[in-house]
């Protein structure tokens, strides 16, 4: 039998039976736990709520242990001093959040706008939708579930990231969409995957951190940006796919830590202060058809092949620039192989380089290229 609350509870808040399901909360609904939960919901079911009042409590707006269905309307607001919403039920029962509101957690220590404990995360932000935390926006730690987030709203994490999965997930995020945090997005332990048409923004740390390899597909209107890295992929194999903009502040705009590709269409743009793209321990390969740059005097480079070999495609109409080197493949590092028809260039006035294979390589420039530094080529 479904609850319908209304009017104004007491400061206890609700706790609900198992017949109690659906429950609905209409606008002009308050539903207030000055010393607890506003709504909890046990064991006895995966509960099904719908909002469109207010649920406001000292802990957890919302509390539901077996997941459920959560749908937070437009004029909806669902607050708690610790995490908007809390779901830590079975690892077999899913939370699935709609929300065209606003979803706080207030707490600056360990306090999110929605967090999942065990189970899976199902997240749909719609136009208008914010989901705000004092520490993190949305948040599965280790031992939780799969994430999956679709956001057309804003999501923030004040003082820790704006999406943090931590089993591995994915993310879509629309061209209304904003995830801001001190890192936007970290998904860690599993690959993850990650569309954008908006704005990631790290404002402390990446842009974008994946923690165990995935996928990066940012589109023409996507802009992802760290203060240190744009976008950071480590553990294992990389694919980043970009036709808007990635930048990093004073680290890499793509750093790939256990190889893999990078393809920048011909409006994409991919920069850092160290290196555009940097790669490390496995092959890396690069087709440019845009703008890729490492502004440093001193060190930066366009494309950095730490360890690994290098497959490199410049198109024509098409800049690899560094403030050292264009692209530069170390001692140590494996072979290069270079098709030009665009133009790559070192810009410091002293030693830079245009290409630098130390490990040796190839290099077809073609009719249309470009190669220059102080010196071209030096393989």
């Amino acid at each position: 039998m479904s609850l319908i609350i209304s009017g104004t509870t007491s400061t206890a808040g609700i706790t609900l039976a198992s017949a109690n399901n659906p429950v609905f909360i209409p606008a002009g609904t308050y539903v207030f736990g000055t010393t607890a939960t506003g709504l909890y919901g046990g064991t006895a079911a995966a509960w099904t709520v719908s909002n469109a009042g207010q649920v406001r409590a000292a802990s957890f707006g919302i509390s539901v242990k077996s997941g459920g269905i959560v749908t937070n309307k437009a004029a909806g607001a669902i607050t708690g001093g610790t995490d908007g919403i809390y779901a830590a039920g079975s690892s077999s029962v899913a939370l699935t959040v709609s929300n065209a509101g606003y979803i706080a957690g207030a707490n600056t220590i360990n306090g999110y706008g929605i967090k999942e404990v065990k189970g899976a995360l199902v997240i749909t932000n719609l136009y208008g939708g914010t989901i705000l935390g004092g520490y993190g926006g949305v948040y599965i730690p280790s031992g939780g579930g799969v994430g999956t987030i679709t956001n057309n709203g804003s999501v923030v994490g004040v003082k820790f990231a704006g999406v943090a999965f931590n089993a591995g997930g994915g993310i879509s995020n629309q061209s209304s969409g904003a995830i801001v945090g001190q890192e936007g997005v970290a998904i860690n332990a599993a690959a993850g995957t990650v569309s954008n048409a908006g704005l990631i923004q790290g404002r402390a740390f990446q842009g974008l951190f994946l923690g165990n390899g995935g996928t990066v597909a940012n589109l023409g209107s996507g802009t992802i940006a760290g203060v240190q890295n744009g976008v950071q992929v480590s553990s294992a194999v990389g694919t980043v796919s970009n036709a808007g903009s990635i930048s990093g502040g004073t680290g890499k705009g793509v750093a790939l830590g256990g190889g893999g590709s990078v393809v920048n269409q011909a409006s994409g743009a991919i920069s850092g202060s160290a290196d555009g793209i940097y790669s490390v321990i496995s092959a890396l390969t690069v087709t440019n058809a845009g703008y890729i740059s490492g502004f440093n005097t001193v060190s930066g480079y366009g494309i950095k092949a730490a360890t690994g070999a290098a497959v490199i495609s410049n198109a024509t109409s098409a800049t690899i620039s560094g403030g050292e080197n264009g692209i530069f493949i170390p001692s140590g590092g494996g072979a290069g192989t270079l098709t030009n028809n665009g133009l790559i260039r070192g810009l410091q006035s002293v030693t830079s380089i245009g290409v630098l294979f130390a490990g040796g390589g190839s290099v077809a420039n073609q009719s249309l290229g470009t190669i220059s530094g102080v010196s071209g080529l030096y393989i």
